[in-house]
């Protein structure tokens, strides 16, 4: 019976995050293909690197969102916040239909003369609006992270974390499926005004996401042991738990009503200490992933496609379809993380994700070799998928138990992974010849190595029970 108990005190918020994962998933539809397809669509519609460059834009204005999505959390709660970040995150994706607008205007004197067909409004609107977009992804991670902590338990941790993965990367799916066959069939313009109405159809489903319900199994158990002790004792622990809930009221109060500055002050005591530094590099790496698959897969698979296929639409369809392999990766990478980490333990999934990781850099590389658009493109992806998901899901469960404030943590995540992603993807704009992919990706196999590698010898408190 208590066993019983256990089991559904675990699992009782499951139906609440994974209406969270909806969310992110409908949102993620439009934004994650919209990303992969970034700085191939600016450079085909005649702007060279800008795709690069508003993906750099867009990372580092996530550190800022990182950091002031603590407020906006404790001030105006987490729905409020992740309906905020979903429309800046919207207002992206309409934005860039900007390039395609003036790419398909016949009209050779309204391209010449229209302020809005203008090179540099459209250079200025789409860097204002990439800062947007990157403060409000930072708001919408951290959000999410502080809601599945609160929805999961110590022992469901892994698989609370795997499951939202799991429904989320699905998006990469869909999105990049969507992709390939609406720019196979109509103009660009048309792709970005659906994902647009897409991604703001997400604010319904965070506009109504409940609190999630709190267990401790501790004092649970505690409570039931005095109960059955001794009965008499009755008005003695309800006077004890009511003076505990009166604290935590007290305490919340407090921390919401903290100002920015003190915000700031806590994320950085958070940052600085020793057990943070050891999480950092694998934290960093989250970053590094993201500019890889969303910078330069899709610019390299083109690339080899074009040898063979000179129609820039169908280079399009093809390369997206190969995404959709990322998407199932995605799907299961969080899946066996989860399950590693709630079957075995956290510092057992450091090495798994070492081995996926080798292997992803190896069909990397055997795709960079032969070049052409064979099954090792959907492999290659499908690595890609796998790595970055099973990574994330092992950063987000530290993230949510292994530190004392989760807040300043997700803030941190958010922070440090943009900060990642910005170096990369501007250095990412000089990455344009077959010789320099190779170079380009040697450096980030050595990078990502040493990054996840490190994480084995964090200090878990799985281990530190043990002592």
């Amino acid at each position: 019976m208590k066993g019983e108990q256990s089991k559904q005190s675990k699992y009782e918020n499951i139906w609440k995050a994974q209406q969270l994962a909806l969310g992110f998933l409908v949102l993620f539809i439009a934004q994650s293909s919209a990303l992969n397809l970034q700085s191939k669509v600016m450079n085909q519609n005649g702007f060279g690197p800008l795709g690069n460059y508003n993906l750099a834009v867009l990372s580092i204005f996530c550190v800022l969102g990182g950091f002031l999505s603590t407020t906006m959390i404790k001030r105006l709660g987490i729905n409020i916040t992740l309906v905020i970040g979903t429309i800046g995150i919207a207002q992206w994706i309409l934005c860039s239909v900007l390039p395609a607008l003036k790419n398909n205007e016949p009209d050779k004197h309204k391209r010449d003369t229209y302020v809005i067909y203008s090179d540099a409004f459209i250079y200025s609107i789409m860097i204002i609006s990439s800062c947007i977009c990157g403060m409000a992804t930072g708001f919408v991670w951290t959000a999410q992270g502080v809601y599945t902590a609160e929805c999961a338990t110590v022992e469901s941790k892994g698989f609370y974390f795997s499951c939202f993965w799991t429904t989320y990367t699905f998006s990469q799916v869909v999105g990049n499926l969507i992709a390939a066959f609406v720019l196979g069939s109509m103009d660009q313009s048309n792709y970005f005004y659906i994902m647009a109405g897409i991604a703001v159809s997400a604010c319904l489903i965070f506009g109504t996401l409940r609190k999630p319900k709190k267990f401790d199994s501790n004092k649970s158990d505690h409570a039931a042991t005095l109960l059955q002790f001794d009965s008499s004792n009755d008005s003695n622990i309800l006077e004890e738990q009511l003076k505990l809930q009166q604290m935590k009221k007290n305490q919340q109060e407090q921390i919401q009503n903290q100002s920015i500055w003190e915000n700031i002050k806590s994320v950085w005591a958070c940052f600085i200490q020793k057990r943070m530094r050891l999480f950092l590099p694998e934290n960093f790496w989250t970053g590094v992933s993201i500019s890889y698959y969303t910078g330069m897969l899709v610019p390299i698979m083109t690339a080899s496609i074009s040898l063979t296929d000179d129609d820039s639409q169908s280079q399009f369809k093809k390369a997206m379809l190969a995404m959709v392999a990322l998407g199932v990766g995605e799907m299961m990478g969080g899946q066996i993380i989860g399950l590693v980490v709630d079957k075995v333990n956290s510092k057992v999934a450091c090495i798994v994700n070492l081995v996926i990781m080798i292997v992803m850099f190896a069909f990397t590389f055997g795709f960079l070799v032969d070049y052409r658009y064979t099954w090792l493109t959907f492999v290659m992806t499908f690595l890609w998928g796998l790595q970055d998901s099973a990574v994330n899901t092992h950063v987000f469960e530290m993230l949510g138990f292994e530190f004392d404030n989760n807040d300043d943590a997700f803030a941190i995540y958010s922070l440090i992974q943009s900060l990642a992603s910005f170096i990369f993807q501007f250095s990412q704009s000089l990455v344009d010849t077959h010789e320099k992919y190779y170079i380009y990706t040697g450096v980030l196999a050595f990078i990502g190595v040493i990054c996840i590698g490190i994480t084995y010898f964090f200090d878990f408190k799985h281990l530190q029970k043990l002592k």
